[in-house]
């Protein structure tokens, strides 16, 4: 049996699921925002035989002695109860259902389950910049002059170091939600005018980086030992010149190409040096071919690459997922 965590609305999950069950897998799903209003977990352990745990939720039951494989698409935070109306109790009972969750999924792990990109718990590491940079940059691939500093003296310094060609950048991803929509923020110029007023700087972290020239965009799509790439024409609209996230795909094209085999081994080494089997991967490519490091994303979007591209995501992912499932149900994990 291979676990989805995920939405159950959830497309580019669906597209997977569909492909396994289409190969005699069964996919079974949970999630995280149906726990406890609208789902059961039930955890017993004993001396004799070990530990057992029931999950049952809108999607229907299964017990995760059954689970080979587990696929993270998306870990929303749990919810309480409508029963439950004093804002303190309801908070604590969130956490409460979040820390059991976490728990069993590194439960899960221990005994031996596939995950791709990689259990719960490891993930929060792959997610760091400057650990991303480092490693990077210790494979032989090449990075952007970085900053990463609430310092305004720091900050005005790289600015001036590099004639104004600078961008900002988030540390992290922990924006607030508003209502039922997030803040984003995307990567930005960092021009003169910036830099007038810089007591802001103090109040947080906030990534800077020399402005890389390119020629086109990368989403590398990593899966397992396999790159699925994709180039992104960013500079074709003024609109994702910076970002190619703000999106303007009717003006943005996307291509599948292949990267070379130098740079795909060490994207592939980057991802199993955070132990994980899949990671979004994105690259500048200089006018003179130069291939630029700048983030690795191991729960990014990759369903509008396959559907501009034609490239072979989702399939990828199900060959990843059942291969690990054969190999946990086998006995031959490595």
């Amino acid at each position: 049996m291979i676990l989805f965590l995920c939405e159950q609305d959830d497309e580019s999950a669906r597209l997977v699921a569909e492909a396994l069950t289409r190969r005699g897998q069964r996919v079974v799903t949970f999630d995280h925002g149906r726990y406890p209003a609208e789902a059961a977990i039930s955890v017993r352990t004993s001396r004799t035989d070990g530990w057992r745990a029931e999950l049952r939720g809108p999607a229907g039951s299964f017990f995760l002695s059954d689970v080979r494989a587990a696929y993270v698409r998306s870990l929303g935070m749990p919810r309480a109860s409508t029963a439950v109306t004093d804002p303190l109790v309801r908070s604590y009972l969130v956490a409460e259902a979040r820390e059991h969750l976490y728990d069993l999924w590194a439960a899960l792990r221990s005994h031996g389950c596939f995950w791709l990109p990689g259990a719960p718990n490891d993930l929060g590491p792959a997610q760091r910049k400057v650990d991303q940079l480092a490693r990077a940059q210790r494979l032989g691939l090449a990075v952007p002059d970085t900053l990463m500093s609430n310092d305004p003296e720091a900050v005005l310094e790289f600015h001036r170091a590099h004639e104004g060609r600078a961008v900002s950048k988030l540390v992290g991803s922990a924006l607030p939600t508003v209502g039922r929509g997030r803040v984003l923020r995307y990567t930005e110029r960092l021009r003169s005018r910036d830099l007038h007023d810089l007591d802001g700087v103090r109040v947080g972290p906030t990534i800077y980086q020399a402005l890389v020239p390119k020629a086109y965009e990368v989403r590398a799509t990593v899966v397992g030992g396999r790159v699925l790439a994709a180039a992104i024409d960013s500079q074709a609209t003024n609109r994702t010149r910076v970002d190619w996230r703000r999106y303007d795909l009717g003006h943005t094209p996307h291509r599948a190409i292949q990267l070379p085999a130098s740079i795909e081994s060490r994207l592939v080494a980057l991802c199993r040096s955070f132990g994980l089997s899949y990671g979004a991967i994105d690259l500048i490519v200089t006018p003179e071919g130069e291939h630029v490091f700048l983030e690795l994303n191991p729960a990014g979007q990759w369903q509008w690459i396959e559907q501009m591209t034609g490239l072979p995501i989702s399939d990828a992912i199900a060959d990843e997922l059942e291969a690990g499932a054969t190999r946990v149900a086998t006995g031959a994990v490595a």
